[in-house]
């Protein structure tokens, strides 16, 4: 299996291509390997991992820049060396955590059937969604003091949804109207927009009906491939 480094501030260590992973343990596991890496590095390491393992704690409402820093017994002074405030921290964990799920996904679904390659990214997106519920709550609180983070969320959708739509056309080679495509296009937004939606109410919001769901990971893999199925690829297998 394909494996590819971490980013510069995570561990030198490889994941492989679509393990699931929980940024919280990641970060944390990273520490001991960098005994002899510059002192800023390991401190600003350090910070890091305290922040997200307290975002998960407390949520973006609960976090403070004092409870990173008791946390590991670091002075306040040290934790402004590396980040303006806790909103840049708590940011600059998200975006990590939004980098990490891009980079180790799952790789070779062109090459699978339709329903395969559907059911292969969702396994990979619905447990990183749900390995990283607790950190994912603050990400609401966290996008009305960093209006940055919800225009990447953006931006991160559009560029998906383009991905899909070429594969569906590379699948599907036929010629289509303006029209045709802005209506397929549409129809992946609209997958988007239910998938994150579904997951959120399951894994943040924990709605009342969807208890069971939040320890059946497969049971929801398969309604949300069924739903990206029949609104987008139906027509390439009919």
């Amino acid at each position: 299996m394909s494996k590819v480094p971490l980013p510069a501030e995570q561990p030198p260590a490889t994941l492989a291509l679509g393990t699931p992973f929980h940024l919280v343990k990641l970060l944390e596991e990273r520490l001991p390997t960098l005994r002899l890496r510059p002192k800023r590095q390991r401190t600003r390491a350090q910070i890091l991992a305290a922040t997200a393992r307290q975002l998960e704690r407390l949520g973006y409402e609960g976090l403070t820049v004092e409870s990173i820093t008791e946390s590991l017994g670091m002075a306040r002074g040290t934790f402004y060396l590396h980040f303006r405030d806790r909103s840049h921290a708590a940011l600059t964990v998200l975006r990590l955590y939004h980098t990490l799920r891009s980079r180790f996904r799952p790789r070779g679904g062109s090459a699978l059937p339709v329903r395969d390659a559907i059911t292969q990214f969702n396994t990979y997106y619905v447990a990183v969604y749900a390995r990283n519920a607790q950190l994912l709550l603050g990400r609401e609180s966290l996008m009305r003091d960093r209006q940055e983070l919800a225009r990447r969320g953006i931006r991160l959708d559009a560029m998906w949804a383009e991905r899909v739509l070429s594969d569906v056309f590379r699948r599907q080679p036929r010629r289509r109207s303006a029209e045709d495509k802005s209506q397929l296009l549409l129809r992946i937004h609209g997958a988007l927009a239910m998938t994150n939606e579904l997951l959120r109410q399951i894994y943040l919001v924990r709605a009342v009906g969807l208890e069971g769901f939040q320890d059946n990971e497969q049971a929801v893999v398969t309604a949300i491939s069924d739903l990206w199925f029949r609104i987008v690829y139906a027509e390439v297998v009919a």
